[in-house]
């Protein structure tokens, strides 16, 4: 993929740890070559605030020439942002919806090389239909625990003695290769490990 797509949202969710943030970071370095990454940490007034914020974060040309900024592909990250996509966002939030759909699918946004990737912990059950319709998002993603036998293989790959006995994030598995208790991980997470 080297050119914006025609769907223009991807939403990456699950549960927290489960290496939303990890594999944002890897996208970011792989699509490094035409894409440039903006991450927004305050998506309501992103949406909901003046317009020209939203502009000028689509169009920031983030260093390159005028000629080279036109070519390249933009991807606007909001992480954690389920809230604005729930079953009742339109009531609670205003316009932050519809200014997130006409910017991935609407008139706003077919004039921009912009995609917008939303990492979220809500199941999909809770977003609004609006969001999850078939042909919205270019990709939809549900990050999970690994089984005991990956994690066991992950913890063995990173050097680590620790077996697991059950599911584990990966940020249980972070925490056991930093010298956390494998057990007091496991059980604050209600699975057993046995170190």
């Amino acid at each position: 993929l080297e050119e914006c797509p025609t769907e223009r949202m991807i939403l990456w969710h699950g549960a927290p740890g489960a290496g939303k943030t990890h594999a944002l970071r890897a996208l970011a370095r792989e699509w490094h070559g035409w894409c440039d990454v903006a991450f927004i940490t305050d998506p309501e007034w992103f949406f909901g605030g003046s317009p020209t914020y939203l502009f000028d974060v689509a169009r920031h040309a983030a260093g390159w020439t005028a000629v080279e900024a036109a070519r390249r592909s933009k991807l606007i990250v909001l992480e954690d942002a389920g809230e604005m996509m729930s079953a009742g966002a339109r009531e609670e939030a205003g316009q932050n919806l519809s200014r997130l759909l006409n910017l991935t699918d609407g008139l706003l946004g077919q004039g921009l090389k912009v995609m917008v990737l939303i990492t979220t912990n809500e199941p999909l059950s809770s977003l609004h239909p609006a969001v999850i319709r078939p042909g919205r998002c270019l990709a939809e993603i549900e990050f999970g625990s690994f089984t005991a036998e990956d994690a066991n293989d992950w913890l063995e790959r990173h050097g680590s003695d620790a077996i697991v006995d059950a599911p584990a994030t990966l940020a249980d598995l972070y925490a056991i290769l930093r010298g956390h208790d494998p057990g007091r991980v496991a059980s604050a997470n209600g699975h057993h490990v046995a170190a």
